[in-house]
């Protein structure tokens, strides 16, 4: 092989020649996989699937705002890396292969090009075959997982770099800029691998010079922000929880590891054995003895600025809470860098045998990579001390599932068992957490059917009271009964899972099980003591059940007009019967909270009504529905409980108040208080309900408009009623303000308050030429508001901004520019003049 000088870019034939091999390795490797993606793999690419379904149902718009909260506390970037896949094949967890043979072709063409700026041929190609070929990078390449691309968008970062010091040409550092931020909407830590080689960089290039380094940093922030900071700003307390939550950045207890040089040690032995092999290991070695046998300089040259700071922050991962190999894989380039770069030497310091010793590497790389594959040398057949040279299952690289689990099969059954239908939601119980067996590839397969169906698992709790309020809450149970396929040493709740199953007073086995291909048998269990739900369209009425009768009248919309609740020794059974009253704009959900004497929540059992079969918003006037929910506590914790009962969107978190009902209210008028040892206050009746809209025209900066409005004053309640339209879906988390106050004057006393959120920015966007319309209830007790209140001053602000209300452009009501506010006249008390 010929020699060429550092500085040229031209691909030579071997760099197309380890590309293709590995990318052919990839794509063989995803044909012969037959089983189900495994715990975060699946969670990425189950938000993935249901990304590219907003984009297919609803258009562009929804795809961005879906991208925005795709992944709730992790960068979301990833989720987007399948789209022209999907466009191209459809839904199909093939594409995951796709888009890391993509990757795969970007690493090795960054990686030559970044070693070509500082070493000749040789040492680059040898850099791409051992990183394309170091275990933990070759096994990541064939899981849906963001630290492989991470590892691309790395290695471009410092090519970008690079090109900058050598032409100074500011392109390159917006281009770093853009890399960089697409880093940070990968993951949160890349500045970890690439920040601290930026600033060496940067400051031997500049030194003093202030001005100019202030400039350079502008130029690589600018697109930074651009592209992270809409994301981060609106999801920083979630990400920074979550990786403190991960303990990225927080030292492991002292009592853990007897030293830190310990656990460098075994950190060191951790990834000897799984994440590198005995070839890069014997290479480096040989390459070493090599350096300290001639002139021990600086054989990295000027790399040596990027190199040491890309690995600068290994120390923090190595003496961190989480240990996770794939963390420290953007870290893999570097050490193949230094790696071959030792390993020059070894060629250079004996000559003769250099091209054995080049065969050597290669073929014995290829080797390992085959047995870090593919089961074709066995599951270990050489090992030199802690180094295993094919080695199978180790870390992220194992050989592909031959067996194709049942999933679909068991996903199948629960929907045709429930008759599911758009816009439904089945909760559903896992008591395992296996690789092929788990809630993250349950998801997967869901989104992939679209099955509306949420899961949780009591495998990572050890209290009992959790498991049992989890079960509770589930309306399907799936336990995994023997295989060879078992839940690892730290999920121990198998055994208190399976006896609330077999022995509890909630669940029954729904026969047959489904087999799996371990051995094993998926066991389906139905939480459906107090019998199944059923829907009586308002056309063909049922049997009614033997329920107390109430009156629960929700919104004009929904009606409960039967409730049992019972308790019997921590267990809670909640049955209902349901009355559509009107048309249901929006499918509500059913809150019922149990609390103490001091109100204190003890337990949820939140629910969608009639687990959305059909959903509420498509129930007719007269349709009439029965369920029954469960909720189990510690005996002790379930004395002298009592539940709050009502309805609320969803999407916006608003409760909806109650216009007459036979149980005492609480949490302005928007919760039924329910004791189960008494019966309800004989002879108690409330009843309210707004005034009719006044129309009206109210435009606030943004195009948000108030149409209409009322207030009632009833007794102790005072009704307000607005209706918002919108010519688009905010983007700013709004706010009402209603204050009822004396007068007009700016600094007159508030009374009484009547802020709530809007909820608008979290409606669905409206079809193109349609604006949003919302119509929004608050009911105060207004027992202790006198006479003197004559005005309800009102407008809109931004909750991230309180201090800066919307400015009112016009209005068809009194308006007070000054304070942005307009002023509705409120009714007088009963009785008063």
């Amino acid at each position: 092989m010929r020699e060429e000088p550092a500085g040229q870019t031209k691909f030579p034939f071997l760099w197309y020649a380890l590309a293709a091999a590995a990318v052919l390795l990839i794509l063989a490797w995803g044909v012969a996989e037959k089983g189900p993606s495994h715990w975060d793999d699946s969670w990425y690419l189950a938000a993935a699937v249901r990304l590219f379904d907003k984009f297919g149902e609803q258009g562009l718009s929804a795809y961005w705002n879906g991208f925005r909260y795709a992944l709730p506390d992790k960068a979301p970037l990833i989720t987007v890396l399948p789209f022209p896949f999907f466009c191209l094949l459809g839904r199909s967890v093939f594409v995951v292969y796709l888009v890391s043979a993509v990757a795969c072709v970007a690493l090795a063409a960054g990686l030559y090009r970044l070693c070509r700026k500082f070493f000749g041929q040789t040492v680059s190609l040898l850099s791409v075959f051992l990183a394309l070929s170091s275990p933990l990078l070759a096994g990541l390449s064939r899981i849906f997982l963001p630290e492989y691309w991470l590892t691309v968008l790395v290695v471009l970062a410092m090519l970008a770099l690079a090109e900058w010091d050598d032409t100074e040409r500011d392109r390159w550092l917006v281009w770093l800029g853009a890399l960089c931020g697409l880093g940070l909407l990968m993951k949160i830590t890349f500045p970890a691998f690439a920040a601290p080689a930026i600033a060496v960089v940067l400051w031997r290039k500049h030194g003093n010079r202030a001005g100019r380094l202030l400039l350079d940093v502008v130029l690589i922030g600018v697109p930074l922000l651009a592209l992270a900071g809409p994301w981060y700003v609106h999801n920083w307390e979630a990400v920074m929880h979550r990786s403190f939550q991960e303990t990225y950045f927080t030292p492991v207890h002292p009592t853990a590891k007897p030293s830190p040089l310990a656990m460098a040690a075994d950190y060191f032995l951790i990834h000897v054995n799984n994440s590198w092999s005995v070839i890069h290991v014997l290479a480096g070695v040989a390459g070493l003895v090599a350096w300290l046998d001639t002139r021990r300089d600086n054989f990295l040259g000027r790399a040596i600025y990027y190199v040491v700071p890309w690995l600068v922050m290994l120390p923090v991962f190595a003496l961190s809470e989480n240990r996770d190999l794939r963390l420290i894989a953007p870290m893999f380039p570097a050490f193949a860098i230094v790696t071959a770069a030792l390993f020059a030497r070894a060629l250079e310091r004996w000559r003769r045998a250099r091209a054995w010793m080049l065969a050597g590497v290669v073929a014995g790389g290829v080797l390992v990579t085959l047995g870090n594959s593919f089961e074709v040398f066995g599951p270990r057949t050489l090992q030199l001390g802690p180094w295993q040279v094919f080695s199978y299952a180790q870390g992220y690289s194992f050989a592909p599932n031959p067996q194709r689990w049942p999933l679909d099969k068991v996903l199948e059954l629960l929907a045709r068992r429930e008759r599911l239908q758009p816009g439904s939601k089945l909760i559903v119980g896992l008591g395992a957490d296996t690789w092929s067996f788990n809630t993250n590839n349950l998801d997967l397969e869901a989104a992939l059917l679209k099955y509306p169906f949420e899961f949780h698992t009591t495998a990572y709790t050890a209290s009992t009271e959790q498991i049992h309020r989890i079960m509770s809450a589930t309306q399907y149970f799936l336990f995994k009964q023997g295989g060879t396929q078992q839940p690892l040493d730290q999920f121990r709740s198998g055994a208190r899972t399976l006896d609330y199953l077999a022995k509890g007073p909630l669940f029954h086995e729904v026969p047959p099980g489904v087999e799996t291909p371990d051995g094993g048998r998926i066991e389906i269990f139905e939480n459906a003591s107090a019998g199944p739900d059923v829907f009586y369209p308002a056309r063909q009425p049922g049997a009614a059940a033997q329920l107390d009768q109430a009156d629960v009248n929700l919104g004009n919309y929904l009606q409960i007009t039967g409730l049992r609740l019972a308790e019997k020794q921590g267990v809670f059974t909640l049955q209902l019967r349901w009355r559509c009253l009107n048309p249901v704009p929006v499918a509500y959900r059913c809150f019922a909270h149990i609390v103490n004497a001091q109100e204190r929540p003890l337990g949820s059992m939140d629910h969608e009504i009639l687990h959305g079969s059909p959903p509420v918003n498509e129930w007719q006037p007269g349709d009439e529905g029965y369920e029954a929910r469960y909720l189990a506590l510690p005996p002790a914790t379930a004395r002298n409980a009592h539940l709050q009962i009502g309805i609320f969107d969803l999407e916006s978190g608003l409760r909806v108040p109650v216009w007459t009902s036979t149980f005492p209210l609480r949490d302005d008028y928007t919760a039924a208080v329910v004791d189960p040892a008494q019966p309800p206050p004989a002879g108690y009746r409330f009843e309210a309900g707004p005034a009719p809209l006044t129309a009206c025209n109210v435009v606030f900066e943004n195009g948000l408009r108030l149409t209409g409005y009322s207030l009632r004053r009833a007794g102790e309640v005072m009704w307000v009623r607005l209706r918002w339209e919108a010519p688009r879906r905010l983007s700013k988390r709004l706010r009402f303000f209603g204050h009822a106050v004396a007068d007009q004057s700016r600094d007159t006393p508030i009374l009484l308050s009547f802020d709530q959120d809007l909820g608008l920015e979290k409606m669905p966007a409206p079809p193109r030429g349609s604006p949003i319309e919302a119509t929004e209830d608050i009911v105060r007790d207004a027992a202790k508001l006198g006479a003197q209140a004559k005005f309800l001053r009102a407008g809109v602000f931004d909750v991230d901004q309180p201090l800066d209300r919307l400015s009112v452009r016009t209005s068809s009501v009194t308006l007070s520019r000054q304070q942005k506010a307009i002023y509705l006249p409120l009714p007088p008390p009963a009785g008063a003049q």
